[in-house]
């Protein structure tokens, strides 16, 4: 539970005190528990590259993927998508690649049986968009 404790500290803001406890323990961190943090930052970021650095984490997720609980992916997966339409800024040409792209994760998490991210996308798609 530790890892649920440190990202909950980061996400409420206490990066000073997340990071104090990294720096004593770094080895404590899990993959998955990375990913999510890495996400926030990027969530956080007010520049352009926001988009690209969702990209290159993507890669890392769908690596991950394999090892993860299905609750993790869920998590990880709503976080993602969260992020990836925040920093789309209401630009309507982008907003339909992201719905697109959503549709395309609704179809392969129908293809792998994942009820649970199936309806977490649809829920998302109807509240989003």
């Amino acid at each position: 539970y530790i890892n649920e404790v440190l990202t909950t500290l980061y996400s409420v803001g206490f990066e000073a005190d997340y990071n104090d406890i990294i720096s004593i323990f770094p080895k404590i961190l899990s993959r998955e528990h990375k990913l999510i943090i890495k996400l926030y930052e990027i969530d956080r970021m007010d520049t352009p590259e926001a988009l690209d650095k969702l990209k290159e984490i993507k890669e890392d997720i769908d690596r991950a993927f394999n090892n993860l609980t299905k609750d993790k992916k869920e998590i990880i997966s709503f976080l993602f998508y969260n992020t990836y339409l925040n920093h789309l800024n209401e630009d309507f040409g982008k907003l339909e690649k992201a719905k697109i792209l959503l549709e395309k994760e609704k179809e392969k998490a129908i293809l792998s049986g994942n009820k649970a991210l199936q309806k977490l996308i649809e829920d998302y798609l109807s509240s989003e968009f």
